[in-house]
């Protein structure tokens, strides 16, 4: 199965990583394919840079 994920969830799971997001993450990355768009990416650059700029290391996870 593929499933999409939407910035929201890439900052949760990124950024403010708790038990129970890690949790959903690492599931759905094991038994599913994670789908980004170029949108989804660009988006989440964007908020983390006005947001969060001392977390932009955390982006290199994405191409």
């Amino acid at each position: 199965m593929r499933v999409m994920l939407d910035t929201n969830v890439l900052i949760s799971a990124g950024i403010f990583p708790g038990k129970r997001t890690t949790d959903l993450t690492l599931r759905i990355a094991n038994e599913c394919t994670i789908v980004l768009s170029g949108q989804v990416i660009d988006e989440l650059q964007a908020v983390v840079a006005f947001k969060f700029p001392d977390k932009k290391p955390v982006l290199k996870r994405f191409p």
